[in-house]
């Protein structure tokens, strides 16, 4: 039994006549009369009592004609929801993030796509940049994000956003009525530091900076999260530094400075496979767009626009 079949039953049906739904479905009448008499042979029972003006439903073929449309109804439906998860307006989105990520981009993005794409379900996966590439070449997400630079083999990378290093400072230390440091100014001083093996980008790039100012780096922790850090430099064990991503986050006993230059940067880039599904790509582009505007502005100006509500660097 094929759907043919079916339309052409349910057409006889609704036109009690051979003649006219031939003519609806554009077909011979005989070979329309030679279907529906194979759908009847399938069955094993008649459909249609047969007359000299028209034809009418046997009690069998009024029972059927209800399962008939609904067939013909979820093939219809099915054939649109293939659609729509073929061009992506439907579908599942398997998405990478860490907190830079869920801090800087997400505010402006996800609500934007999940406007544009109801149909499309968002699933997060907290996963450290380092963990995201790996992630997106095994399948286990669609998009990531991650610092730059990183290996673009097989990839779509596109930067959005620039952060400038932040110095986190303990409300009550010498340093937090400054309206900026200067590396200088924490040389020497202990510091709590992102673990360099869970976010080693961030933290080549201190040392860097340190190296770069002639300043003495002394590190008294190693913080896995930024929450742990804040809170690490909240209880005076220590200043910090962080991308200015933090600057979203609220903590008392804990102020922001701007660093004075040199200052160095790193690029918040998102990152899909560039064999991607259509809802990658939609949700890749819309960041794309979401971000343009901003590309003229300084990278702490951008960091602090992207989110609702951020933080002013304090003075």
């Amino acid at each position: 039994m094929e759907l043919r079949h079916l339309r052409y039953f349910v057409a006889v049906a609704e036109e009690c006549n051979f003649r006219r739904a031939s003519a609806i479905l554009n077909v011979a009448q005989p070979a329309l009369s030679v279907q529906v008499r194979q759908l009847e042979e399938e069955i094993g029972t008649l459909l249609f009592e047969r007359g000299g003006r028209g034809v009418s439903l046997t009690a069998a073929g009024e029972v059927f004609l209800g399962y008939a449309r609904q067939s013909l109804r979820e093939a219809k439906s099915g054939v649109e929801r293939a659609r729509q998860a073929a061009s992506g307006e439907i579908g599942h989105l398997n998405i990478g993030y860490s907190t830079a990520s869920g801090l800087l981009v997400f505010p402006a993005v996800v609500p934007a796509f999940r406007r544009e794409h109801p149909g499309v379900k968002l699933n997060f996966h907290s996963l450290l940049p380092s963990e995201q590439l790996s992630a997106l070449a095994s399948g286990h997400i669609d998009v990531g994000f991650g610092y730059l630079p990183f290996d673009r083999d097989g990839f779509d990378v596109e930067p959005l956003v620039g952060e400038e290093l932040v110095a986190i400072i303990p409300a009550m230390h010498r340093l937090a009525r400054e309206r900026s440091i200067s590396i200088k100014d924490l040389s020497g001083e202990p510091l709590i530091l992102p673990d360099a093996g869970l976010m080693p980008k961030v933290r080549h790039l201190i040392t860097n900076l340190f190296d770069l100012c002639d300043a003495n780096l002394r590190v008294a922790y190693d913080a896995k999260h930024a929450i742990n850090l804040l809170s690490f430099v909240g209880t005076g064990l220590g200043c910090a530094l962080l991308p200015s991503y933090v600057l979203q986050i609220k903590l008392e006993n804990v102020v922001y400075k701007p660093i004075d230059p040199p200052n160095l940067t790193l690029e918040l880039a998102i990152v899909k496979r560039k064999d991607c599904r259509p809802p990658a790509d939609r949700f890749f582009q819309l960041a794309l767009r979401e971000f343009k505007g901003l590309e003229d502005e300084s990278p702490v100006a951008a960091s602090l626009s992207v989110a609702a509500g951020g933080l002013r660097l304090l003075s």
